[in-house]
């Protein structure tokens, strides 16, 4: 049974975190490997219980009220921080990196209020961790505090949180900035089909303060491309690498080619990403056996499938021969 870490983060222990974590897991049977492909959410704000899934029974989850460990060891643990401005698709891609369905994704901004881990296992091991996080609220703001006291020894988005961690106001903002303190890498989501903003060159400036290794991911909604250019080559100021990645088309290959983006952000990382991308490749392959396996004996059944009626001596055999037809088509449906 998979259960979420609850240990201390060292790097981060005396920020507080008060609410109680929930776990959601996801299981995919792989039988090329040992361990089981797990996809665990582990949000702050409440318990669930697990998810049943197409190869395993339900399990129980975890509704301790352990604060959940934002990050390990960095060199151990990919740790992602998806962030950006409220509804520029960071939910989205969330939920498509990890195909967790549990995320609640809406057309209206701020739906996402706290730092979300959902991170994925083989067996009780965590391979990544995707953290969803609230958008932006007052980026110019947050940069001003930041450049006004950029002379501190702390980590910059530490040292925010420690000042504005029981402001309302900054409720976002300190929940974004909390795993950038612990030291995750950063994927920066922007909608690539409207221009550029003051507010967006605020927040890049800010995540390139934080010194974290950092990805922008242009997100084009609307599917316009007109301001690509120009968010690829602000991106390119701020940013180590930088990816186009449509999260509702985004097909496997690309999901595959955005991890494979993913281990260049930190060396350490490299051996964790190799392997969830090996895992993922294999779940890949087992589902295209299991479908194609799936539609074979469907097409066997369906070319076997026969229905009778006995004809009575005298009876309209044009009339019983169409009857027939309408039983034959109804029941073939139902296979």
């Amino acid at each position: 049974m998979a259960t979420p870490h609850s240990g201390k983060n060292e790097a981060f222990e005396n920020i507080p975190r008060t609410s109680a974590p929930r776990c959601v897991l996801v299981c995919r049977s792989c039988r090329e490997t040992s361990g089981r492909i797990l996809a665990d959410a582990c949000a702050f704000s409440r318990s669930r219980n697990l998810a049943e899934v197409r190869s395993s029974k339900p399990v129980k989850g975890n509704t301790g009220s352990s604060p959940c460990c934002i990050m390990m060891n960095a060199s151990e643990i990919p740790t992602f921080a998806v962030v950006g401005h409220p509804n520029e698709g960071k939910s989205s891609v969330v939920a498509t990196l990890t195909e967790d369905d549990s995320l609640r994704i809406s057309d209206f901004p701020g739906e996402t209020t706290v730092c979300s881990d959902y991170s994925v296992r083989v067996d009780d091991e965590i391979l990544i961790r995707f953290l969803d996080t609230p958008g932006f609220q007052h980026p110019q703001k947050t940069l001003e505090w930041m450049q006004q006291h950029s002379a501190q020894k702390q980590h910059p988005a530490h040292a925010f949180v420690e000042a504005f961690r029981e402001d309302p106001e900054h409720h976002h903002d300190v929940e974004l900035l909390i795993p950038l303190a612990a030291g995750a890498g950063i994927i920066y989501v922007v909608d690539g089909s409207r221009p550029m903003r003051k507010n967006d060159v605020c927040e890049m400036e800010i995540l390139r303060m934080t010194g974290n290794p950092r990805m922008a991911l242009i997100n084009p909604k609307e599917g316009d491309d007109s301001f690509l250019q120009t968010w690829k080559e602000n991106c390119a100021k701020s940013f180590n690498l930088t990816r186009i990645f449509n999260a509702h088309h985004a097909s496997f290959v690309e999901r595959m080619a955005l991890l494979e983006s993913l281990k260049r952000m930190h060396q350490d990382w490299e051996p964790a990403m190799l392997r969830a991308v090996g895992i993922f490749e294999c779940d890949w392959k087992k589902r295209v056996s299991d479908t194609a396996q799936i539609i074979s004996d469907c097409l066997v059944e369906a070319l076997e499938f026969q229905v009778e009626m006995f004809i009575a001596k005298g009876e309209n055999e044009s009339v019983l021969r169409s009857k027939l037809i309408v039983q034959y088509q109804l029941e073939i449906q139902s296979l």
